[in-house]
């Protein structure tokens, strides 16, 4: 068997490269989640404007 991790196996030389990278890890998907949400509004404007329905299918 295994020993179990310790709390603080993630502790070492690179920790901190390891948080900096995280901390733009998120950032990044922060970005990411805005501009695919401006997208999908953008999409529903767009289809309302054509069809007249937010949904397509449901009133």
């Amino acid at each position: 068997m295994q020993e179990p991790l310790e709390p603080n196996y993630l502790i070492d030389k690179n920790s901190k490269k390891n948080r900096n990278y995280m901390g733009k890890f998120w950032k990044n998907a922060e970005i990411t989640n805005g501009r695919l949400a401006m997208i999908g509004f953008f999409a529903l404007i767009i289809n309302y404007g054509f069809f007249g329905w937010i949904i397509p299918g449901f009133i």
